[in-house]
């Protein structure tokens, strides 16, 4: 029997000078240059100890494994370009738009309100949203009341709890609730503005600049305003 790694090495060593556009032309002719091994292979093999027929289905079902493979990862990669592109197309329609984003924190702008929601995953008898600043103290306690599963929209007009204006920036926000008499934390969504988008790496999300939160994933988007 002849070896197939040898004369695969040979053609290989052969072509050491080739550029890379040859050696790609040559990885594309996989398959015919299988076919010519193992009809070289025939040739030369001893009639008086001939292939093996277990023998010659393993070789071709080895090599249309890896041609599957390589036509399999060719395929995802294309599917993943396309998609990214299609994230990019989609994050670049929301530059100038509000978004509602996962977020703990949200911008109050000036002479303007700080939006936001909160995840209410069953129905609850109170809600309360609490806004901190920077230095950490409370500025306003948001009473929502009861509220039902689904999302419970807030806005907060900007004025501590003595009725004081408060100035423009960044605030904390926090949600809780009680069951059965013990505080619950519930996640929380800002409202912010898409100033620009920035590319990312292959196969990652575009990241929106969003006015006053910084950089989040495209996928942290709950809603568009």
């Amino acid at each position: 029997m002849v070896d197939l790694s040898g004369i695969a090495s040979g053609s290989a060593s052969s072509s050491g000078d080739s550029s890379k556009t040859t050696e790609k032309k040559r990885t594309e002719l996989g398959q015919g240059d299988f076919l010519k091994l193992m009809t070289t292979q025939l040739k030369n093999q001893d009639p008086m100890s001939p292939m093996d027929n277990k023998d010659f289905m393993a070789q071709m079902a080895q090599f249309t494994s890896a041609s599957g493979i390589q036509d399999l990862n060719s395929s995802f990669k294309s599917f993943a370009q396309s998609m990214q592109k299609d994230q990019a197309l989609r994050a670049s329609s929301l530059v100038g738009h509000d978004v509602v984003v996962d977020s703990d924190s949200g911008r109050l702008p000036q002479d303007g309100t700080l939006d936001g929601t909160v995840t209410v995953p069953q129905a609850v008898d109170n809600l309360t949203v609490t806004i901190v600043d920077a230095a950490g103290q409370t500025v306003r306690k948001l009473d929502l009341g009861g509220q039902p599963a689904g999302q419970a929209s807030f806005s907060w007009n900007g004025l501590n709890g003595d009725g004081q204006a408060m100035p423009s920036g960044t605030y904390k926000i926090a949600a809780q609730t009680s069951v059965n008499g013990s505080p619950v934390s519930l996640k929380t969504q800002a409202q912010a503005r898409v100033n620009s988008i920035s590319m990312s790496g292959a196969g990652e999300s575009p990241r929106l600049n969003l006015e006053g939160l910084g950089q989040l994933s495209l996928s942290a988007v709950r809603q568009v305003k």
